[in-house]
């Protein structure tokens, strides 16, 4: 997680990232339960994965797979962690904002970044089914770029986005 990004006790942040190592622990009631090593482009966190997620999605954390990790901040000795509370893989995850937009918030005299962003986007392997569109915050204006309004969010074309303008600059909605 990015030093610059403040997260308080409990709030939810939802992520696509690389699960990095997994270790399975029994409970005193001896139910399975996961502690995941998990890392995206701004750096590493833990998240813990409780046994009735466990039950239903344990098998998507698989050193090496890339999912979409919904989740709660908690912090213990001053270290934050994440409580998941549901995992999609990217096929799940594509499924679920079939019917979504894609919004890239930037300023609207920011050239650079919506040049990287439609170069990206323009790629062919990029090409898919989710309107793209940036919400410049000065103009509070949405506007869908020319030439280039569906992408294939994939687990690759978001890091390389998110790369350029941070987790908090990209929403998927409706």
């Amino acid at each position: 997680m990015s030093d610059e990004t403040v997260l308080k006790e409990g709030d939810e942040i939802s992520i696509i990232c690389m699960v990095q190592g997994v270790k399975l622990y029994n409970t005193k009631n001896d139910s399975k339960m996961l502690f995941v090593k998990l890392e995206d482009m701004t750096g590493e966190i833990e998240a813990i994965v409780f046994p009735d997620l466990y039950r239903v999605s344990g098998k998507l954390f698989i050193k090496g797979s890339i999912i979409f990790i919904k989740s709660k901040i908690s912090y213990k000795d001053d270290e934050p962690k994440l409580l998941a509370e549901s995992v999609l893989t990217p096929a799940q995850f594509i499924n679920v904002t079939g019917n979504m937009n894609i919004y890239i918030k930037c300023r609207s005299d920011d050239a650079d970044t919506i040049k990287n962003i439609l170069n990206i986007a323009s790629e062919d392997k990029y090409r898919g089914e989710m309107t793209l569109m940036f919400y410049f915050y000065d103009l509070k204006k949405k506007v869908l770029p020319k030439n280039i309004n569906k992408v294939n969010i994939s687990a690759e074309f978001l890091t390389k986005i998110t790369g350029l303008i941070g987790t908090d600059n990209v929403v998927v909605s409706k």
